[in-house]
Formats: C-alpha cells, sequence, structure tokens
C-alpha cells in the first residue's frame, strides 16, 4: 500500500506581501523560481485559488489612521523643537509651575489640546463616512488653517 502525499495540503492561506506572498501567516516567500514554497504557491494559484491581499480593508483603514495621527505628533514635536524643546511633551512640562518658561509652556499645551481635538473631530468623521481620509499633507494644512500656536508667532 503506498501513501500520496499532496504538497498543496500543506497550504492554509496565501496573502500577497510585498514582491511575494506571505504563506500560512508565518512565512515569507520571494517570487524566486526553484523556492519549494514559490513552486506550491504557483501550483495552489494554478488550481484557482486566490491570493488575499497583503491586509484587510479595516487593516489598510487603521493603518492609515496610525499613520495619520504619527504625522501630527511630529507636527508637534517639530513644532516645539523649533523653539527649543526636546518635544511637544517637554515644551508642556513647563506649563504648571512659575518659571521663565511657563507662559510660552501653557500656549503649547493650549495648542497641542487644540490640534488633537481638531484631529480626533477629522478621524471621526472619516469613521462616520461624511469625508474621505485626508492624506497627511492635507490633513496637517487643515490642523494649522483652524489652530494657531501663538509661541509660534
Amino acid at each position: 500500500m503506498s501513501i500520496t502525499i499532496n504538497p498543496l495540503a500543506e497550504i492554509k492561506s496565501v496573502n500577497i506581501q510585498g514582491n511575494g506572498y506571505l504563506l500560512n501567516g508565518t512565512m515569507s516567500v520571494p517570487m524566486a523560481d526553484g523556492n519549494r514554497e514559490y513552486e506550491l504557491i504557483k501550483l495552489w494559484i494554478a488550481e484557482g485559488n486566490t491570493p488575499e491581499p497583503e491586509y484587510t480593508e479595516q487593516e489598510l483603514i487603521e493603518r492609515n489612521k496610525q499613520m495619520l495621527i504619527t504625522a501630527v505628533q511630529n507636527m508637534l514635536d517639530n513644532a516645539a523643537k523649533a523653539k527649543g524643546y526636546d518635544s511637544i511633551l517637554s515644551a508642556c512640562s513647563y506649563a504648571a509651575y512659575p518659571n521663565p518658561f511657563q507662559a510660552e509652556g501653557q500656549e503649547f499645551v493650549a495648542w497641542r489640546g487644540a490640534v488633537w481635538a481638531k484631529c480626533y473631530e477629522i478621524l471621526a468623521e472619516v469613521e462616520a463616512g461624511t469625508r474621505p481620509a485626508p492624506a497627511v499633507p492635507e490633513l496637517l494644512t487643515e490642523i494649522a488653517a483652524t489652530t494657531v500656536l501663538e509661541a509660534a508667532q
């Protein structure tokens, strides 16, 4: 009695990943002829299977949201650095107690709050479907048009 093993049975999932595939959620497989896993994936596709996208729609939405949030954080940090602070957090730390930088620290605190309020207002509109997700430059321009950092002037 002989046992026939179907090598395609090893394939549980295939996702597109950059210039290759992600096999079974764990193995990156380059599109390289002669690579055992790539040859199996080609057979799997030839049998009528279709690789899934690298990310689901929800994952793409979340990645875009995180990219926008990171861009806003960088904008805040860069504004503080332009005034000689390490970051927005550093600038805001001067707001609470009397010191030569207290007024400027308070301005940074107020501006930071306004920036995040506007950012999350825009993100809520995107989630609600009332507007498309903005590109980073568009988001930063819109936030800059509605919030003013007095310390920068």
